[in-house]
């Protein structure tokens, strides 16, 4: 048998319970990433920003400075305490010049002034390029989490079983039953493939099913053709003969022999066509359980089964042990089959018949044994692969194949077998139906 997969059913988290798991953990490693990038740009964009100073004036002590503008860039002129201008600051092309204040009494006051170089060209250049790489990196971090996320969510939660279905449904699609869809995980979609597993099984069944009904109407309507043949001749003979001879005058009690043979075999070509139309209706039927007291059973086939073997002057003898209170069955498919079962066994018995009636784990069972003579290996061979056709030399006839139907239906089996003492045994099982 093909297997698509084939692992130990374990359990885990459901898909939604996953893609959280999955979700806070891309969050989790997203921020830790975007802490640790964001570290890194403003180390970097710290680092290129550093220039050492060129210079550092300071104002004199007990005096003061003063700042203007000389067009685009800043001067800044240092006073003595007397007053007067000591020197004065310019800002040249290629400095920066950064003046430091402090507060005193709510009032600002030029502490010093610094003269950095200019930052050159590759510094800003690479100080625009942090900047837009520190506002990428939260879209970048959280985005590519998300994305992240998704895809292993994919290819831990949903390829595997998705391939095993995809590759079912074309195995389905070609009719190829022979596998088995098995799916490791307990989750929707280990149930999904569970139940896609069973409708495989279902399908596979009704091919079996199908396949054996077909075969098995083929045994029939070649045992019914075959059957068929000997009362067609009979009446042909006698049509030619009665045909041909039209002038012979018959003695009346040759006239009254065809006569009575043609009604004999159209007699049996009616009982053929009843039984056809019979079988036809049978595979239409549907069990119909309701709740029976299998005590109530056991009575009625037992008074039946007394009247039977009364009119032969036969014994019978009937055992039932283990009968539950009630069981879901259909009454009258049980009544049918072991009433022919114990039609048969009187029919062949020599002085008794004998009944037993139990059941166990939800099964009804009957067994119908008669001390008649046992079947024979081809009745055996025959009753084991469930062909049971009309018109045979012993008795196997369209009964027992309608009996194995009727059990099948009731998910229970029919079967034949001989006893230790070379009685003729037939048992049958009905399985209880839940309603």
């Amino acid at each position: 048998m093909g297997t698509l997969k084939r692992t130990r059913k374990k359990l885990c988290l459901s898909l939604r319970a996953s893609y959280v798991a999955y979700m806070l953990t891309a969050v989790v490693l997203s921020t830790l990433l975007c802490s640790l990038l964001l570290h890194l740009i403003d180390t970097a964009r710290m680092q290129n920003a550093h220039r050492d100073p060129l210079a550092q004036y300071e104002v004199p002590e007990n005096g003061f400075a003063q700042v203007h503008s000389s067009g685009d860039s800043l001067a800044v002129t240092f006073f003595g305490p007397d007053g007067q201008a000591a020197d004065t600051v310019r800002e040249r092309p290629g400095e920066d010049m950064y003046v430091l204040h402090s507060t005193e009494d709510g009032a600002a006051t030029i502490d010093s002034v610094i003269v950095y170089p200019s930052y050159t060209s590759r510094q800003r250049q690479l100080d625009a390029f942090y900047v837009i790489l520190y506002t990428l990196t939260f879209p970048l971090c959280y985005g590519g989490g998300a994305i992240l996320c998704a895809m292993a969510f994919y290819r831990r939660k949903l390829k595997e079983p998705l391939v095993l279905l995809t590759s079912a449904a074309e195995k389905i699609e070609k009719n190829e039953l022979d596998f088995v869809v098995s799916y490791a995980r307990a989750d929707e979609m280990g149930q999904l493939c569970t139940a896609f597993e069973r409708m495989r099984a279902a399908l596979s069944e009704n091919n079996r099913q199908m396949w054996r009904a077909m075969e098995a109407r083929k045994q029939l309507n070649a045992a019914f053709a075959h059957d068929l043949r000997t009362p067609l001749f009979v009446i042909r003979g006698y049509a030619e003969m009665l045909s041909q001879e039209a002038g012979v005058a018959y003695a009346p009690e040759q006239a009254a022999d065809m006569g009575k043979a043609i009604g004999k075999n159209v007699a049996r070509l009616q009982n053929f066509v009843d039984d056809m139309a019979r079988l036809q209706k049978l595979e239409d039927v549907s069990p119909a359980p309701i709740l029976t007291n299998p005590e109530t059973l056991s009575s009625q086939w037992t008074q039946t089964a007394q009247m039977l073997c009364a009119e032969r002057g036969l014994r019978f003898f009937c055992a039932a042990d283990s009968l539950p209170a009630s069981m879901a069955l259909d009454a009258g498919m049980l009544t049918q089959v072991v009433e022919n079962l114990l039609s048969n066994a009187v029919r062949f018995a020599k002085e008794a018949v004998w009944m037993r009636i139990f059941a166990r784990e939800r099964t009804f069972y009957v067994q119908v044994e008669n001390d008649g003579p046992p079947f024979s290996a081809a009745q055996l061979a025959f009753a084991a692969h469930e062909r049971y056709t009309s018109g045979g030399n012993g008795h196997f006839g369209l009964g027992l194949y309608i009996g194995t139907i009727l059990c099948e239906k009731h998910a229970g089996a029919l079967a034949v077998s001989n006893t230790a003492e070379g009685h003729a045994c037939t048992s049958v099982s009905f399985r209880e139906l839940l309603q």
